[in-house]
């Protein structure tokens, strides 16, 4: 078995949170033949560098594929136009390529089976920020098997983890005067390079857009990203926010009492669309990622409805139980059975064993 992992978009902390300790693992693993990574040196604050390269040593499975000719920017972007790129993962011909890229294109033209490594996080539940979801078409919000539930056993336990989960979260209560947005920026840091899907990159374009879209008794309250807050240049976004203060402000609490006290919330690239879903919340959405038919999120404010509050059950359950992915737990046979979508019951006890573990 030949492993590529296919990693454009990764960051130094994904690397060595994430894949180091996947790489390790399959490394150990008698069924794993090899295991291809293609990387790139650090740029705008994505690839690795000697401290993410040296504790892979002494895996004698990985070869390593460094892309470090060129404008950065190509690999990135369009990797299919690197010279010898496609020529090279052709000859790997691997037998599962694991992929962290924003560049959707050029992973579809890999022979054989292609997944995206994304994040696992799904609010208000409490998930461990290195646990992941493999995905075969990336940025898409809802999407689980036809007819799918979790085994009655398993599901009482989700039960319980719902509970908890909508204690920390708080009443669900609707404004009673004006219908209310609640917008959760992304981050807008440079190391995220999906945001070239979002409807609009920056929070100042994304507000303008908004408030020409929606009806004037409409008010939008925005929850900024933390890492905006710690690493971005918001004067820009202030200013515009205080500009029209009668149709705009920045939450004073967090994004989850945000979202609990909205008529509706918007969904772009944001994980922050699961606490819509688990809420109840109509959904506004804008960009590229395709929402699943069962959170009725559209595009016109009128027309906004509440999604499936079954179907949201039964996602979470599929994503909490039958998806996420832990590192320190990886093995080939996982993988595998995580790629197919066909998760055992004892893979989807251990998960709700993690799951509960981190419950407060």
């Amino acid at each position: 078995m030949r492993l590529f992992f296919y990693l454009p978009a990764i960051t130094p902390w994904w690397f060595e949170t994430i894949v180091t300790p996947m790489l390790i693992r399959l490394n150990a693993d008698p069924w794993v033949k090899e295991i291809h990574v293609m990387a790139a040196p650090l740029w705008r604050s994505t690839g690795v560098e000697g401290a993410q390269l040296e504790p892979l040593i002494a895996q004698e499975k990985l070869r390593w594929h460094i892309v470090d000719q060129g404008d950065p920017a190509l690999f990135r972007t369009h990797g299919a136009a690197v010279p010898g790129l496609i020529e090279t993962v052709a000859g790997i011909n691997p037998d599962l390529t694991l992929v962290r890229s924003s560049d959707f294109a050029t992973p579809a033209l890999f022979p054989r089976t292609v997944r995206y490594i994304m994040e696992g996080a799904a609010a208000p539940f409490a998930t461990d920020p290195s646990w992941v979801v493999l995905e075969e078409t990336p940025l898409s919000c809802g999407a689980m098997p036809e007819g799918w539930a979790l085994p009655e056993d398993l599901a009482a336990r989700l039960d319980a983890l719902w509970k908890a989960a909508a204690g920390r979260f708080g009443p669900f209560s609707v404004p009673l005067s004006r219908p209310s947005l609640a917008v959760p920026l992304p981050c807008q840091h440079e190391e995220n390079l999906f945001l070239r899907h979002a409807a609009h990159e920056g929070g100042v374009a994304l507000l303008q857009s908004l408030l020409a879209r929606l009806p004037e008794e409409w008010r939008i309250e925005v929850c900024d990203h933390p890492l905006n807050r710690l690493h971005g240049d918001r004067p820009g976004l202030e200013a515009f926010v205080a500009s029209a203060p009668d149709r705009i402000s920045m939450a004073e609490r967090g994004i989850e009492a945000m979202v609990a006290g909205a008529s509706a919330v918007l969904t772009d690239l944001y994980d922050s669309w699961t606490l819509a879903a688990f809420a109840g919340k109509p959904m506004l959405h804008l960009g590229r990622g395709a929402m699943a038919p069962w959170t009725k999120a559209g595009e016109d404010p009128a027309e906004l409805t509440g999604p499936d509050r079954d179907a949201a059950r039964r996602w979470f359950g599929w994503h909490l139980a039958a998806r996420l992915l832990r590192p320190e737990a990886v093995e080939l046979s996982l993988l595998l059975r995580l790629a197919k979508g066909q998760p055992t019951w004892e893979d989807m006890d251990a998960n709700l064993d993690a799951l509960e573990v981190l419950v407060p």
